[in-house]
């Protein structure tokens, strides 16, 4: 955790591509699952032919919004703090350390946070 918080001033890049490769990562991977899942049912199951590809489609996009949209109250919820009624945006280094600390596998209290 320690290179995370260095004196740098390019620190800031780091929590910038973590979000960006994480949604990404939602908007990629369940998408080629499916397809690739529809493709083989379209192929053993011929005839119900176009069905089975249109349906791991649709269940592809929905797994990808709802990951993204998963994602998007995660950042507002760890940005905006609503402790004692206070709306107002944290300091972006503690918004850094509270993202970095939820994506840290060896912290405990990580998936406490969530």
């Amino acid at each position: 955790m320690a290179d995370y918080f260095g004196e740098g001033e390019n620190n800031w890049q780091m929590v910038g591509l973590k979000v960006f490769f994480k949604i990404w990562g939602w908007l990629i991977g369940p998408l080629v699952f499916f397809l690739f899942l529809g493709k083989f049912l379209e192929s053993r199951f011929s005839q119900w032919a176009p069905w089975p590809f249109v349906i791991c489609m649709g269940l592809g996009f929905a797994v990808t919004i709802t990951g993204i949209f998963k994602e998007i109250l995660f950042l507002w919820k760890i940005t905006y703090s609503k402790k004692n009624g206070d709306t107002a945006p944290k300091d972006p280094q503690q918004v850094q350390r509270d993202y970095f600390d939820s994506l840290d596998d060896n912290n405990s209290d990580a998936s406490n946070k969530r």
